[in-house]
């Protein structure tokens, strides 16, 4: 599994080395603990390389946040020349899948990673109505994903220095993007075979909240959910995870755990979580006639494949 380091260092071209060389000598000290990971893992060690997938899932505080629906996951990914946020469509734009006003100007990204000595914090704000009217933002027609463009990525192979769009400001400088390399590390919707493990990032921030005393659950940061792809529907084109998800989850990744000959695991983003699936439960009296319908969490939760976003990132 191929985790493209992409250090970012504002306000940088490739006329400032000497400047971006110091920066980054910094920044890879303080992150020695997220090396490169290869493309496969031992089972035995899985927690061991999952953990640094935490710093590609992303939260997004849209501004003003007056509620727990003003928040989402996504994640990043990158190609050779281009670094995106990944996420669920209806986190920008709200649940009528024909809207295209965005339900919020602005948004706060916010990724965690391990440092030497200390956790660190990576805080991005994106202008999302300057990105939208220059196209910077693409929402997928038909299914619930949407990716924004951020950055370009300087020549060479990472890490490399990046250059922000318009209307994206990194509020911490010295301190990298994490991305999925879009182009290695995906699988297709064809690829995909029910039964295989699997595991959802993201933050889950209806759970945990102040009113339940003593708070064990912190909202802002991401947690991980392990499951089984249990099943897939070619009509509408998604994916059904036997893992449950909770109001917060909205866009973060659906990684998939190869299990290849020789007990060797592979990871790799199959895509991109969007809702849960609920059942009707009635609450009925002792007379046996129905009360109340109230529609709960079942337990699966449904994930869109990753074919739309290649197609928007294409």
């Amino acid at each position: 599994m191929k985790l493209q380091h992409i250090f970012e260092v504002e306000n940088t071209c490739p006329c400032d080395q000497n400047r971006s060389a110091t920066r980054l000598y910094l920044v890879l000290i303080l992150f020695t603990c997220l090396p490169l990971i290869g493309t496969t893992v031992r089972a035995a060690e899985t927690g061991e390389f999952l953990e640094p997938l935490l710093a590609h899932s992303v939260l997004i505080l849209m501004s003003p946040a007056q509620n727990m629906e003003a928040a989402g996951t996504g994640f990043y990914c990158t190609t050779t020349q281009r670094i995106f946020l990944v996420t669920a469509k209806h986190v920008l734009f709200g649940k009528d899948p024909a809207s295209t006003n965005l339900i919020a100007r602005e948004a706060t990204l916010i990724s965690y990673g391990k440092g030497t000595n200390s956790e660190l914090k990576a805080t991005n704000v994106v202008a999302l109505d300057e990105l939208w009217r220059r196209g910077a933002i693409r929402p997928s027609m038909t299914n619930d994903v949407a990716v924004i463009a951020l950055g370009e990525r300087g020549p060479g192979p990472a890490p490399s220095w990046v250059r922000y769009e318009s209307g994206v400001t990194n509020r911490t400088p010295n301190l990298p993007i994490f991305g999925f390399d879009i182009e290695e590390m995906t699988v297709r919707f064809g690829e995909i075979r029910a039964g295989s493990e699997a595991y959802i990032v993201g933050f889950p921030r209806s759970l945990g909240q102040a009113k339940l005393s003593p708070s064990s659950v912190d909202p802002d940061r991401p947690l991980f959910r392990r499951g089984i792809i249990a099943g897939k529907n070619p009509k509408s084109f998604n994916l059904v995870v036997d893992a449950p998800v909770y109001q917060g989850n909205s866009g973060g990744p659906l990684i998939l755990n190869l299990h290849a000959p020789g007990g060797v695991e592979v990871l790799r983003i199959a895509g991109v979580v969007t809702k849960f699936v609920g059942f009707e439960r009635v609450l009925t009296d002792n007379r046996d006639q129905g009360l109340v319908v109230e529609i709960v969490n079942s337990g699966y939760a449904i994930a869109v494949p990753m074919d739309p976003v290649l197609d928007l990132l294409w």
